[in-house]
């Protein structure tokens, strides 16, 4: 099959583009006051290894998600990194990381259908999808 157009050939590249690693964008709830961006390196604590005695600043609570089961967990600490930094922190508390499982279903064009009774009694159409998927949440913080 020979494409004739080059119109084709751009879309097709786009649509297989698309198909790679899908993180969300991280997202950010504010608890205290967003500072200048930091440009240097933003450090990573654990929850369950903090130092007694490190003194810091909280700016908010950062999280990110992937969808893709092959996702690798340093590419969601690098989300989160570099929005804690867009905020003015220089260090980021992991407080859990998880991988649940998520569920898709798609519905045929009859309407409402019974997964139970899928492919029987007329119920053709329904799919149902189950991956597993990574979560995590820190603290996005300034060392003082």
């Amino acid at each position: 099959m020979r494409l004739r157009s080059p119109m084709l050939v751009l879309a097709a590249t786009f649509i297989l583009a698309s198909c790679g690693l899908r993180i969300n964008p991280p997202e950010i709830a504010l608890t205290g006051k967003p500072r200048a961006a930091y440009n240097g390196a933003v450090k990573v604590y654990w929850d369950d290894k903090l130092p007694p005695d490190m003194r810091y600043e909280e700016i908010g609570i950062v999280s990110a998600q992937c969808l893709v089961a092959r996702c690798q967990w340093v590419q969601i600490l690098k989300a989160l990194q570099k929005k804690a930094a867009y905020y003015g922190g220089n260090a980021i508390i992991v407080k859990y990381k998880e991988t649940p499982l998520h569920k898709t279903e798609t519905k045929g064009a009859s309407g409402a259908v019974d997964p139970d009774k899928a492919g029987q009694d007329g119920q053709a159409g329904y799919s149902s999808e189950t991956f597993t998927g990574k979560d995590m949440l820190a603290v996005a913080i300034r060392l003082d």
